[in-house]
């Protein structure tokens, strides 16, 4: 195991590391939402409940999101790299 898993590991308990991949799955779910709807695969109130499921878990994962970024060893540098910048002044603005 590389160190940055055992770092991961040591930060997180498992609980919390399978809320990433249910984020993941339902960031994109939301950001198809409106074409799913189009072709009836889900309904508005099924639309409705991912929306606020994404929310919920984004929120608990944003407790530990210092603990992920060091767990991983991400250097200042790339954190603060224009493109980390721009992205993320991109999704909250």
């Amino acid at each position: 195991m590389d160190a940055a898993a055992v770092s991961l590991e040591k930060t997180l308990d498992d609980e919390r590391l399978d809320r990433l991949p249910a984020l993941h799955g339902l960031t994109t779910i939301r950001s198809n939402l409106g074409w799913l709807q189009e072709h009836n695969t889900i309904s508005a109130a099924t639309a409705s409940a991912v929306i606020d499921l994404h929310e919920k878990v984004t929120a608990d994962i944003a407790a530990d999101s210092l603990g992920l970024v060091d767990a991983f060893a991400i250097p200042d540098r790339v954190l603060s790299a224009p493109i980390a910048i721009y992205e993320t002044e991109k999704e909250f603005t």
